[in-house]
């Protein structure tokens, strides 16, 4: 549910040919579906939302051919939370995930925390639901547990890249990201995919290590039920 899979909107996959390559490597992962989140920000040219619409459909039919199964792409955006896109984000001129009331959100990593927490009740105001992209890259909540319940009170659910789990025993920001989700402070493990090489698809080390130390039910939520539940029961 956050992945730069349709090609030449962003930093993402630059071809189609790249985006089919992606899929395929997910799909051995165990990856069966993804909503694709183009960035929505002052770096990147702006991308009409029919034009998204229509490159996960393109791309899906592509997918669901290759691998011989149904294969959905659905659209999305990952927003990041400027006052100009909170504005479009009201109008509706915006995409939520998959068609449903949650919103991946992202803000500069040196985000202060009153930021933070204005951006995600402004979202809540909206009637949406906030996810706050990569929670792991915020200074302001780094080894600050008080920060997080505050935003998590307000509202706000929480993605972490599984990639951030995959440090060695030194690593001092996988250890702490390992203990928030033992504490279930996280809803939603994605890969954020960009391409092939360093930012791949989910990683085995970050799968392995979620179920064989959290409980089952939280491991499978984490992975896939809480995403499953934002398609089948949000969506419009």
């Amino acid at each position: 549910m956050h992945c730069h899979i349709l090609p030449g909107l962003d930093d993402g996959s630059e071809t189609e040919e790249m985006s089919l390559a992606m899929i395929a490597q997910a799909y051995k992962r165990g990856v069966r579906g993804l909503i694709a989140t183009p960035h929505a920000s002052p770096l990147f040219q702006s991308t009409s939302t029919e034009t998204i619409r229509r490159m996960c459909r393109v791309l899906g039919q592509k997918a669901s051919g290759m691998l011989n199964t149904e294969f959905p792409i659905y659209p999305g955006q990952e927003i990041f939370a400027t006052s100009e896109n909170l504005e479009l984000l009201e109008q509706g001129k915006l995409l939520t995930l998959a068609d449903s009331r949650y919103v991946l959100l992202e803000l500069q990593p040196s985000a202060a925390f009153m930021d933070l927490f204005r951006v995600m009740r402004t979202v809540r105001n909206f009637g949406c639901i906030p996810v706050l992209a990569h929670v792991e890259r915020y200074r302001v909540l780094y080894h600050n547990m008080e920060h997080l319940e505050e935003l998590e009170y307000a509202g706000t659910l929480f993605q972490m890249n599984s990639h951030s789990l995959e440090g060695g025993l030194l690593d001092e920001k996988a250890h702490w990201c390992r203990e928030l989700i033992k504490k279930q402070k996280i809803q939603f493990i994605s890969s954020d995919m960009h391409n092939l090489q360093d930012r791949g698809p989910i990683g085995e080390r970050a799968v392995n290590w979620i179920t064989q130390k959290l409980p089952a039910g939280y491991g499978r939520a984490l992975l896939a039920g809480n995403a499953r539940d934002l398609l089948n029961i949000e969506a419009k």
